[in-house]
């Protein structure tokens, strides 16, 4: 795992994660991306880039700033109780590309590793619809079959 130092600005997490939250960045490298978090005061847990590999930007023990103030299945902030993995490849006009296998890959052992982390994350869900954001039209990672093979519950707002 690549491991971004210093890592991006975080406080303590105050409660157990319990949720894992999946977003996207356009296709740049990784570490222009990273800049770009440290200019617009917003920090994700982790970063998957196309190449494959793992990228840690803040410690476990934190809480990253990804969803805004949203609210979660029992009212607290997303962010407060979440780990925050963010994937490259898929631009803010709603274009998805296809996930090269290494990056699904690392996807998957990360998410699983996550799954069952300190006592365990049973929900996840993609950034948008946790903060109804717009997110890609079509994102090549299905949250259906993570709740099958994983067991995880998936997340929807309002639901």
């Amino acid at each position: 795992m690549n491991v971004i130092r210093p890592y991006l600005d975080y406080v303590d997490r105050t409660v157990p994660a319990r949720m894992v939250v999946i977003g996207a960045y356009q296709e740049i490298p990784p570490e222009v991306y990273v800049d770009h978090l440290r200019k617009a005061g917003e920090s994700w847990h982790f970063l998957v880039p196309k190449r494959g590999e793992i990228v840690r930007c803040l410690p476990l023990t934190s809480t990253g700033f990804y969803c805004g103030r949203s609210d979660g299945p029992d009212g607290q902030h997303v962010n407060d109780y979440s780990f925050g993995v963010c994937v490259e490849g898929f631009d803010g006009d709603g274009a998805a590309h296809r996930m090269p296998l290494s990056q699904r890959q690392a996807l998957y052992e990360l998410i699983s590793y996550l799954r069952y982390y300190d006592g365990g994350c049973p929900w996840i869900g993609m950034a948008w619809d946790v903060t109804r954001g717009m997110g890609p039209k079509s994102f090549p990672l299905n949250l259906t079959v993570l709740q099958r093979d994983l067991g995880y519950t998936i997340w929807r707002k309002g639901r």
